[in-house]
Parts: C-alpha cells; sequence; structure tokens
C-alpha cells in the first residue's frame, strides 16, 4: 500500500499503469499482481485515503473501463507519517551499525 500512496502523490494512475510502475521503481524486486493490487486499491478506498479520480480525456478509445486514482489528505497524512516512521527506523539502524545505505 505504501507504494500504491507513493505514486499516487505524484499524480493520478490507473492499477495497470500501478503495477508497472511498482516494479520499475523497485527494480524489479517487487512484482505485484492484480488480485494483490487491487485488493490493496479496495481497501485504501474503502480507508479514504484513495479516492477515483476524473475521467481522463487523452485515454485511447478502448480504455474506457479504465479506473483512475488519487490520492486524499487523508493518504497524504497517512503517507507522511509512515515515511516519518521510516525514517527514524532507518536512523536507529545507522546508529547502531545494521545499515550503511546512501
Amino acid at each position: 500500500m505504501l507504494h500504491i500512496l507513493l505514486l499516487l502523490a505524484k499524480h493520478e494512475m490507473h492499477g495497470y499503469g500501478m503495477m508497472h510502475e511498482i516494479e520499475r521503481m523497485t527494480h524489479g524486486k517487487l512484482n505485484i499482481g492484480p488480485g494483490t493490487l487491487y485488493r490493496s486499491i479496495k481497501q485504501l478506498v474503502a480507508n479514504e485515503m484513495i479516492e477515483q479520480g476524473q475521467e481522463h480525456p487523452e485515454m485511447p478509445s478502448g480504455d474506457e473501463r479504465r479506473r483512475y486514482y488519487r490520492i486524499t489528505k487523508a493518504g497524504r497524512a497517512t503517507l507522511e507519517v509512515e515515511l516519518q516512521r521510516l525514517a527514524e527506523t532507518l536512523r536507529f539502524a545507522r546508529s547502531i551499525g545494521l545499515f550503511a545505505g546512501e
């Protein structure tokens, strides 16, 4: 779900695009299948973290079924809290010599 919120913080996307972008942004380390993705989207919508976006006039003919999603204020607030938590976890890991990443 974190990856979905990260993507939608940038701009609206449809599910199929999210699957491919998550794989790209994780350099192939995370490959989310349609079942997992749409289950996560459904849960994020139910929790009001994301919502269905607007129709996209630039969609090619035949793509009318694609649903675009966007992050909500609640989703953005949750994302910020989660990113802060992860940053604190990394700081701690570095302080005890467990993570030397960038």
